[in-house]
């Protein structure tokens, strides 16, 4: 019974360990902007706004992350720069203008209609394991980005 107990709780651990504290409900939380900053290596200064997360992460495993926000054409600059993204060509790449999270009512702000109005920039990195999207409406500004770690 104390082994049964013991996995038990290892599971729970582990379970635990995997959930968010990123709130896809509210923007502009703290750890929400932290990890804005830890994706893009751009700090959430006052040019990002609005910033939106969901994140599905569990230890040893895939991880993805779902942003949306709002952003100044510079800002979205210095992201494409620090992140070493391309732009991509709508008609060559459709396919990479629709990955992302799955619809739920928590995340409207994760919106397919939003990515077909915008500009791509993209990187597929397999060494690294990291493929990471951004979308900018350039007359918005809104932008998605969707970066995934297998």
């Amino acid at each position: 019974m104390r082994k049964l107990l013991a996995f038990l709780g290892a599971v729970l651990v582990l379970c635990a360990a995997g959930c968010s504290y990123y709130d896809p409900v509210h923007p502009d939380t703290k750890s929400n902007r932290k990890l804005f900053t830890s994706l893009t290596g751009v700090k959430a200064d006052k040019s990002i706004r609005e910033v939106y997360v969901y994140a599905d992460e569990f230890p040893y495993l895939d991880a993805h992350y779902c942003l949306a926000f709002k952003a100044t054409p510079e800002a979205v600059a210095r992201i494409v720069k620090k992140k070493q993204l391309e732009k991509k060509d709508r008609e060559k790449d459709e396919l990479l203008w629709e990955p992302g999270c799955s619809p739920h009512p928590s995340r409207s702000w994760w919106n397919a209609e939003e990515r077909n109005k915008s500009d791509l920039y993209h990187k597929d990195d397999e060494k690294h394991r990291e493929f990471y999207s951004l979308w900018h409406d350039p007359k918005t500004g809104k932008c998605q980005i969707l970066a995934f770690y297998p």
